[in-house]
């Protein structure tokens, strides 16, 4: 601490009380067993906590009324409240007239929780122009109208790696908003930098997980590493309410609004009621519109083999965009992900749905596989959209694997494998499509044919038990249709840079020796195979007897 710190120990405990701190820099810190261990500094035991909690009011107000840098450390303790205005629980206040922030505030072992900002903002923590760092610590069953759980202005938000969670490892017990952002609402000058977890929390309209407005930035697995930042089982506009409303784990709007994320897992989310055939709610992972952004890849390369790539699991929408949804005129650009099992309930959903916008969308190097769409995998409706080195594979749809509508579309190096399904593109008013090295289980009249291919056998994928589409450059004797198909000027586009490096982390450029190069030395989808597998007999060891 610096020259005028003090440090206030607590013996475990609940107190009754409003507490105020301007000004200074102040360690709370609690869970000590008796007076004599605090007086000493003998902690107390492992999970021991001291709670806050007024019979009305907040807990804590940190106010910064002059323009001295305030450092404040809140370790081991519980806090609840209940008021109208922002911040349940906790309300951190910097200066808004300086220049630079200068108050940091951290929570170590710290649980917000039971606390409501009645009409207001911040069910749990209300932060603006100061810097708040979570470790170790849980915001949970926070209520509020917007941001159940934490709301945010002109401030940075880091929340630490596992096991840090804004919600709650239980159904039911995390934050909800009323109206947006169940776990957190992120306003102008904001950035949330999460590491930990998102979980449980619900959102009445938009944003179950979060709520990104104009001019505020979600950053979701940033520089962590091989570690996976989740965003699991939140949901969104419970109400059916129309509208285009949902994003059951990110709901982005407005100008400047952005969402960046590395190596993390977005699973179950939920946007809609699924109660009605109505098709109001959008965006069962992600929600994009008005302006919002999105770029999405891996952090580390390979991401594959620590399974760190963008994960899209499992999440499900009442209507459009299953895992992602996207109606904005900000660029949005995915590569490196997995969207595995999503499904969407409505006679038009999709499991990657871009609306009508003059922006560029891409989704490379990607597994589009066993999702559940009600009508197309992908659908792309104006501006200009590229997928390039995809796999489209055992989706169950009612229409086409591919929707193009009014849109100028580049589709190049993508594997479509859909037995029993007959058509994989369906193609609407005015696009201008370009494709080339377009692989697909049998012949589609909507393909322009010198640049498809049919398969002649299965590609030969690893193991689809297990979601694993990568392909066996051998099988036996034989050779996988679709390693070294490909010269690398039917990739190049000119709404996105060259692929250098594949999923895998290997060069696009460099083949099998083993395995001629005619037609060209680049394999179709997200993985280049450099390894002569051999014979699949024993790919798996040895069989039980």
């Amino acid at each position: 601490m610096a020259a005028n710190a003090s440090e206030i120990r607590v013996v475990s405990g609940t107190y009754a009380e409003n507490v105020g701190i301007a000004d200074r820099n102040v360690a709370i810190v609690g869970g000590f067993a008796s007076c004599a261990d605090a007086a000493n500094g003998v902690g107390g035991a492992a999970g021991a906590r001291s709670t806050i909690a007024p019979a009305a009011g907040r807990a804590l107000l940190i106010q910064q009324g002059g323009t001295a840098a305030m450092t404040l450390a809140l370790d081991h303790l519980v806090l609840s409240g209940t008021i109208g205005a922002d911040g349940g629980a906790l309300r951190i206040a910097g200066n808004a007239a300086l220049a630079t922030r200068n108050v940091v505030v951290t929570l170590d072992d710290v649980i917000v929780r039971d606390s409501a900002a009645n009409g207001a903002r911040g069910g749990g923590i209300a932060v603006q122009d100061a810097d708040l760092n979570l470790v170790r610590s849980e915001v949970s069953a926070n209520v509020a109208t917007r941001g159940g759980g934490l709301y945010c202005l002109r401030a940075i938000v880091f929340l630490d790696d596992h096991p840090t969670t804004l919600g709650s490892p239980a159904a039911g017990g995390g934050n909800q908003a009323v109206l947006q952002g169940g776990g957190a609402w992120l306003d102008q000058g904001c950035s949330l930098d999460l590491r930990g977890v998102i979980s449980n929390n619900i959102a009445g309209l938009d944003g179950g997980g979060v709520y990104v407005s104009a001019g505020g930035a979600l950053y979701v697995g940033a520089g962590s590493g091989t570690g996976l930042a989740a965003i699991v089982t939140n949901v969104a506009n419970t109400g059916d309410v129309a509208g285009g409303h949902g994003g059951g784990a990110v709901f982005a709007s407005g100008v400047g609004a952005q969402v960046d994320i590395t190596n993390a897992y977005f699973g179950y989310n939920a946007a809609g009621s699924f109660g009605s055939a109505v098709d109001n709610s959008v965006g069962g992972a992600i929600a994009l519109v008005g302006g919002a952004g999105l770029l999405a890849r891996r952090y580390n390369s390979p991401c594959w083999n620590d399974r760190s790539c963008v994960q899209f699991f499992g999440n499900s929408v009442q209507g459009r965009g299953a895992a992602l949804y996207a109606d904005t005129e900000a660029d949005v650009h995915v590569a490196d992900s997995l969207f595995i099992a999503n499904a969407a309930q409505a006679a038009n959903g999709s499991v990657i749905d871009f609306g009508s916008s003059s922006a560029t969308r891409v989704v490379e190097s990607s597994y589009l596989v066993q999702n559940q769409p009600g009508s197309s995998v992908v659908r792309l409706s104006g501006g200009n959209a590229l997928l390039r080195s995809n796999v489209i594979a055992d989706n169950t749809y009612a229409d086409a694997a591919i929707e193009l509508d009014f849109v100028n579309a580049e589709i190049r190096g993508v594997n479509v494998w859909q037995p029993g399904r007959t058509k994989y593109l369906n193609v609407g008013g005015g696009p201008d499509a370009q494709v080339a090295c377009v692989f697909s289980d049998s012949a589609s009249a909507e393909w322009p044919l010198a640049a498809q291919v049919v398969l002649t056998g299965d590609p030969i994928f690893r193991a689809p038990h297990d979601y694993d589409y990568r392909v066996y450059p051998r099988n036996g004797g034989s050779i996988s249709d679709v390693v070294d198909r490909c010269l690398p000027a039917h990739l190049q586009s000119t709404l996105a840079a060259d692929l250098v490096l594949d999923v895998l982390g290997q060069p696009r450029n460099v083949d099998l020796a083993t395995i001629g190069n005619a037609p060209g030395p680049i394999d179709i989808g997200p993985g280049e195979e450099q390894i002569d597998i051999g014979d699949l007999i024993f790919r798996d060891s040895f069989d039980p007897l």
